[in-house]
């Protein structure tokens, strides 16, 4: 997973380091270099993060599928109203860690982009 730097992205790193102080040499050799490491962190960080999410949202997706299975016979109990609970926040978790895994494969640089873009709102 190789992330290459366009000038607006460039831009973009200038404003948010002068934000800081920081004033950076772009035509030092190992500037380009350590930002694309630091981008590919950014991500593997990022997938890394969402695949433990997606675990949780399993395993928690399971036990509300247990809860469902073993209280369908009484509907109107709160257990049973709990196992739906579970299954539907269960599956909506799973859903987006899926999409941010997705995302951050096959297009590494919009997350970068979007982390940016919120360190830059905040």
């Amino acid at each position: 997973m190789s992330i290459s730097f366009s000038d607006e992205l460039i831009k973009t790193f200038d404003y948010l380091l002068s934000q800081f102080g920081i004033a950076v040499d772009w035509t030092s050799e190992n500037v380009l270099p350590y930002l694309q490491t630091l981008a590919e962190k950014l991500v593997r960080f990022e997938i890394n993060t969402s695949i433990m999410g997606l675990v949780v949202g399993v395993v928690v997706l399971t036990v509300g599928v247990w809860i469902f299975v073993k209280d369908i016979k009484d509907w109107d109990s709160g257990v049973f109203i709990l196992g739906v609970i579970l299954i539907i926040v269960a599956g909506i978790v799973c859903c987006c860690q899926v999409y941010d895994i997705i995302k951050c494969v096959s297009f590494p640089e919009l997350y970068v982009f979007e982390y940016i873009k919120h360190a830059l709102n905040t």
